[in-house]
């Protein structure tokens, strides 16, 4: 949408890649249905953190025909070499990953002036730190943290000033898979001491990249998350316990991702947990009422008990357990796995039970807990980012494979009823998912999964 008596424009950025076809053919057929004047950006650089451009002093904003367009705005992330080897068997690790959102248009919106600061990094590139703009809002539909980036609009503004004129800023599916940030890839150590069916020592190191680094907090200050997703009463009934940080530093972008640190650090910790449990030769639902005593737990153990039929558990079915605490909210979920005829594991069914405190509508914290699971299971079993010569190599969804609905198991939701302060339900139902499925794995087949993704076809 433009002003009245503004002639629109569509801006292509290029970065001296190989363009997009589909993108040219797109930009051109636009300029032709809407009598607009395309323009090329070229070298519009950027660097390897929030996206932000470090240098336009050399952008061409000369006028340029549909024919000579090219392009979408490639990003590239930095340059990258690191490489994982073999890890030792007391390790586990979570790859990168990236949102994937697909915005939905809601009808215009036009608001008034507003005025605020883009983003508090802007005068590092010299924006202005107040200013005044009409904007149109949009649904962004699964967005979550990445839609508090303000790289997007800075692009629009930037350009738009430097051209005189409004103008709209698309990204490619391409654009936004290279660009990212992306969620920091974990890796694991986790060591513990069992003495007569108890635990007396257990001890955590983590070493990935510190999200706090790259919002500009001091690169000497350790990972303060690293605990993020271990349940509290753990540390009434365990008499020592140690979290490590190892700072680990590479060029890619990394930002939160659906339950931020407590996404990784559950998958490690209650896999631990459940190793921990057969070497005390205890049930793994068991072993974790033995050390949550606390009241809250207690009952959302036997509610998972109880709804699950753990008790009844029977032979060639994989029952696998884990409990987390995220946002104030701890959930519970038994995932339950077997293998077909054609000996191909599959995911029969998850029982979740959420404790958010006091809450509202019930409908929606199911929804919620449904589509994190849904996203853990993408996470646990599908998709990874992988980098190569300093960019990501999954640029569209041909690559980066999401969960099909034959992919996923039928879900049972249940929530926790007290008069407990509320906590969160958007994000605490999926750090439990990836290491109950393993754990289910792991009873079924014997195999303890520690690196994630993992391809069940593949067990």
């Amino acid at each position: 949408m433009t002003e009245a008596g503004m002639k629109p424009f569509i801006v292509i950025g290029v970065d001296g890649s190989e363009p997009s076809k589909d993108a040219v053919r797109w930009a051109a057929k636009q300029a032709e249905l809407t009598g607009a004047e395309l323009h090329a950006v070229t070298a519009w650089r950027f660097p390897p953190t929030y996206g932000y451009p470090v240098d336009y002093s050399d952008v061409d904003f000369a006028g340029a025909s549909a024919k000579d367009a090219r392009g979408g705005c490639s990003r590239n992330a930095g340059p990258n070499t690191a490489g994982a080897g073999d890890r030792p068997r007391d390790r586990g690790s979570s790859g990168s990953g990236a949102h994937r959102c697909v915005p939905v248009r809601r009808p215009a919106c036009r608001r008034q002036p507003w005025t605020r600061g883009i983003h508090r990094n802007a005068p590092r590139v010299g924006q202005p730190a107040v200013c005044s703009a009409a904007y149109d809002m949009t649904f962004l539909g699964g967005g979550f943290g990445r839609k508090a980036f303000t790289d997007y609009p800075y692009e629009a503004a930037m350009i738009s000033k430097e051209m005189g004129t409004p103008i709209q800023v698309v990204w490619t599916r391409e654009d936004d898979a290279t660009q990212g940030p992306f969620r920091p890839g974990m890796c694991y150590r986790c060591e513990g001491v069992v003495a007569d069916g108890e635990i007396s020592a257990i001890k955590f190191r983590a070493t990935g990249q510190n999200i706090g680094h790259w919002s500009g907090g001091a690169k000497d200050k350790p990972n303060d998350s690293i605990s993020e997703g271990f349940l509290d009463p753990y540390y009434k009934s365990i008499k020592n316990i140690s979290f490590a940080d190892v700072p680990f530093e590479t060029p890619i972008p990394i930002m939160w991702w659906r339950s931020v640190y407590a996404s990784t650090n559950g998958f490690a910790y209650e896999s631990f947990m459940d190793e921990l449990a057969i070497a005390a030769g205890k049930d793994p639902l068991e072993f974790r009422r033995q050390n949550l005593k606390e009241e809250r737990c207690q009952k959302l153990i036997d509610k998972l008990e109880a709804v699950s039929g753990w008790k009844s558990r029977k032979k060639n079915q994989g029952y696998g357990v884990a409990i987390t605490e995220c946002f104030r909210s701890t959930v519970g979920q038994v995932v339950k796995v077997s293998k077909g005829k054609d000996g191909k594991l599959r995911i029969d069914k998850v029982w979740a039970v959420m404790d958010c405190g006091w809450y509202v509508n019930p409908d929606i914290i199911k929804a919620q807990v449904e589509g994190s699971i849904i996203m853990a299971l993408g996470a646990a079993t599908k998709h990874q980012i992988t980098f190569k010569d300093g960019m990501a190599v999954e640029k569209n969804l041909y690559a980066y494979d999401m969960p099909r609905i034959n992919d996923t198991p039928i879900i049972e939701v249940y929530i926790m009823e007290n008069d407990a302060d509320a906590g969160g339900v958007g994000e605490p139902g999926l750090p439990p998912f990836a290491p109950a499925l393993m754990n289910a794995v792991y009873d079924l087949t014997g195999k303890r999964i520690r690196k994630l993704p993992c391809d069940l076809n593949m067990l």
